[in-house]
């Protein structure tokens, strides 16, 4: 069976697309309805989502293997509303409005670690390709830089919060 290139929008519910035809495949909100989904982030076989909310209720792991069918919930009441997984889809990154970012190991579904370099709330986050740095932004404009061999971070550097939005995207 052919693979069908997807696309996923997010706002007031997750939208799932197919790429060719620009037709709407799925639609679902795994959060509550009155708060937009801010973001959604892939896993690396297509067959996870992660979503975070507006409102930072919770962040969402969806199985996609069928329809959209929410299988962990992580973070709830910590203010998340960005995320992204790692390329092996064993951590998620997340920020938000508590102005930390949050290592998450999805295999135990617990916090890996937190970083608190941030003084404004975070607008980004970001794996590099080999998953040995996290990226992360503010509406600061700061953008500091995190080794996860090293445990070490970077000082906040970068000016403006356009820089930081296209440094990362």
């Amino acid at each position: 069976m052919e693979e069908v290139t997807r696309l996923v929008s997010t706002g007031d519910c997750v939208k799932i697309w197919d790429a060719v035809s620009m037709a709407p495949l799925e639609q679902f909100n795994p959060h509550s309805s009155t708060h937009p989904v801010a973001q959604a982030s892939w896993s690396s076989n297509n067959q996870y989502l992660v979503s975070a909310s507006s409102s930072g209720d919770k962040l969402v792991v969806s199985s996609l293997k069928s329809t959209p069918v929410p299988v962990v919930e992580l973070a709830d009441g910590k203010k998340q509303t960005r995320v992204c997984l790692s390329s092996s889809s064993q951590f998620l990154v997340s920020g938000g409005l508590d102005h930390c970012v949050h290592i998450w190991d999805l295999k135990t579904k617990r916090l890996h670690r937190s970083l608190k370099d941030h003084k404004e709330e975070v607008t980004c986050v970001s794996f590099n390709a080999n998953d040995s740095y996290v990226a992360s932004g503010s509406t600061s404009g700061d953008l500091v830089l995190h080794s996860l061999t090293t445990n070490m971070s970077t000082r906040a550097f970068g000016h403006g919060s356009n820089q930081v939005r296209q440094i990362l995207q």
